[in-house]
């Protein structure tokens, strides 16, 4: 069985369209939690009507973000779960590409020991270009990682096979529940951004290996995925906010935090210079980037 964690807040419109999309799936044995995070906007009304034995809500306070409300959710639901049972992450503002990718992302992991699985990230287009899924480390040191298929269209890819990196974003992603034995999402240093790909790098220290699954992929709302200047045009004010907002892949503490505590000690010092040029230049020419990536 497959217990899928979902943190929510607001955006019932996405969390309806996503509870339709799992429906239509052919692998059936799953349970959803939604992690209901203070919302306002009728999610919480949605899901105290839903009279589901496969839908379980449990509420939070509006202060969990998603690393919080991950937490939650997993720790919820290992109170189900037996020692073959998996766990998965899921964001709301996404849909299944076709009604076998959860299926196939199951199949991977049970296929592979000991490994951490996730899916193809596609912006929710016409052209099914794809995002960044997860990355593969080419240099700690000088902060240089590789995207398996980003920016490719899915409809060329022809290669089927798996693709081990070193990091995963949280947006599908199935977990053993092995993998949290001891073991949680850093919702201290990383309460929203950077907790997917932090909790990853450690389990692959930890002996899990780290695959992409080109069969199995996810449609992605780009534009609703917070403060990133490479999704969306962002105004001079929003450029500014996104150094200091939690909602921002450029958020300077936080990701000051990663790079001290996720690269190898040697790497450290170099990997932080890096990730600060990366920031200030995505900020200057991201305007440019999310208008190519638009049309």
């Amino acid at each position: 069985m497959i217990h899928i964690i979902i943190p929510v807040h607001n955006r019932v419109k996405f969390s309806k369209k996503y509870l339709s999309s799992l429906d239509s799936q052919t692998f059936r044995d799953w349970k959803v939690y939604f992690v209901n995070d203070g919302s306002t906007d009728g999610t919480s009304e949605w899901l105290s009507k839903m009279d589901r034995p496969d839908v379980e809500c449990i509420n939070g306070d509006g202060s969990l973000w998603w690393t919080g409300s991950t937490n939650k959710g997993v720790k919820q639901a290992l109170k189900a779960c037996s020692k073959e049972d998996y766990i998965m992450t899921l964001n709301n503002d996404l849909v299944f590409h076709d009604n076998n990718a959860l299926f196939l992302l199951l199949n991977a992991i049970a296929l592979n020991n000991k490994s951490i699985c996730g899916s193809i990230s596609i912006e929710d287009s016409e052209v099914e270009t794809i995002m960044s899924s997860g990355s593969k480390m080419i240099s700690w040191f000088l902060n240089i990682s590789h995207h398996p298929f980003v920016g490719r269209l899915y409809s060329d890819i022809k290669d089927e096979s798996l693709k081990e990196v070193d990091m995963l974003t949280g947006r599908s992603v199935v977990y053993p529940v092995s993998a949290f034995d001891n073991n949680s999402f850093d919702s201290v240093n990383f309460p929203h951004y950077g907790g997917d790909s932090e909790f990853t790098a450690r389990a692959k220290r930890m002996g899990y290996k780290l695959f992409l699954v080109p069969k199995s992929a996810v449609y992605v709302m780009r534009e609703e995925t917070g403060l990133n200047p490479m999704d969306r045009c962002l105004t001079f004010r929003e450029k500014i906010l996104s150094l200091f907002s939690i909602r921002s892949v450029s958020n300077l503490m936080i990701r000051t935090r990663f790079a001290w505590k996720v690269p190898p000690i040697y790497a450290r010092p170099t990997y932080f210079i890096v990730s600060m040029i990366k920031i200030f230049s995505q900020l200057l020419i991201g305007n440019y980037i999310a208008k190519r990536n638009k049309y």
